[in-house]
């Protein structure tokens, strides 16, 4: 089973003078409560501060917390503000804007698993990629590989492709993937399918060729066939991706990958906020 937060519920709450009250008691809820494991969770993130120079006479409190489940992975992004002026009743208002992740279920085999969640996933529990759909590797890859190398991806495995699972554009030059989800960790590559795409490469007038498989090793006669292949310039590059090689490149994706909550984070960031509609009053 693997869990998947990628969608998240936005709640605002508003109320006090010259404001319409929308929601108020989301400003005075607990947070920090992880309800799907039942207990409390721990700050990722945590500022506040008091501003007295943007409205004058006006002291403008905000306040802003990230708590994330180490257990599950559920997060929450709270913000708080509270306008306060002693010239001017219009300025005493308070609101509050809650993002808090939703909880998806799948099954590893599922084909409707977010590429970002299943990536996160494999990066911890990388044998278990020779249990994901079939067409769920090809996306996969095509989505690593664009990362990795800079370029397009796209994915025709699921039409008549004649071989091709993803092709690569990098400056306008076709490279040719194939992609083998093995049932077994012990999976060993035999020549046949590495023959099978050079002969794919060139009827697709491609000179470029990637071959990925989750299997353990490529074996002797495979690797002595690609070498071949290019010594004798039928391609100018094949390149061979096992398991781990793949895992690898896979891991140092994840690891440029920024936490979903960050986006949310409004204090030390120049987003529009509540002082922009104050001053339009």
């Amino acid at each position: 089973m693997i869990l998947d937060y990628s969608e998240v519920l936005t709640q605002t709450s508003s109320f006090g003078l010259g404001v319409e009250t929308t929601n108020r008691e989301l400003y005075f809820e607990k947070r920090g409560y992880c309800f799907y494991c039942k207990q409390d969770i721990k700050i990722q993130h945590n500022e506040s501060f008091v501003d007295t120079t943007t409205l004058t006479d006006t002291a403008w409190h905000r306040s802003e917390s990230v708590w994330l489940c180490q257990q599950c992975g559920w997060w929450e992004h709270s913000y708080h503000s509270q306008i306060e002026s002693s010239d001017d009743q219009w300025f005493k208002n308070w609101e509050a804007k809650v993002n808090s992740a939703i909880l998806k279920k799948f099954d590893i085999d599922s084909n409707q698993i977010p590429l970002r969640t299943l990536e996160n996933y494999l990066s911890k529990n990388p044998d278990n990629i020779i249990n994901i759909h079939h067409k769920k590797m090809e996306e996969l890859v095509g989505s690593i590989f664009s990362e990795h190398y800079k370029c397009s991806a796209k994915v025709v495995g699921h039409s008549n492709d004649g071989g091709i699972d993803v092709i690569l554009i990098i400056s306008d030059k076709p490279i040719v993937v194939q992609v083998k989800r093995r049932k077994s960790l012990k999976t060993k590559e035999s020549v046949a399918p590495i023959r099978e795409l050079i002969g794919t490469t060139l009827l697709k007038d491609s000179k470029d060729c990637i071959f990925v498989t989750t299997g353990e090793i490529f074996t002797k006669n495979a690797i002595k066939t690609r070498n071949d292949a290019l010594a004798k310039n039928l391609v100018n590059t094949f390149e061979l991706y096992n398991r781990d090689e793949f895992i690898d490149v896979l891991k140092l994706n994840v690891s440029k990958i920024e936490p979903q909550y960050i986006k949310y984070i409004q204090l030390k960031k120049l987003l529009p906020t509540q002082t922009d509609l104050l001053i339009k009053k």
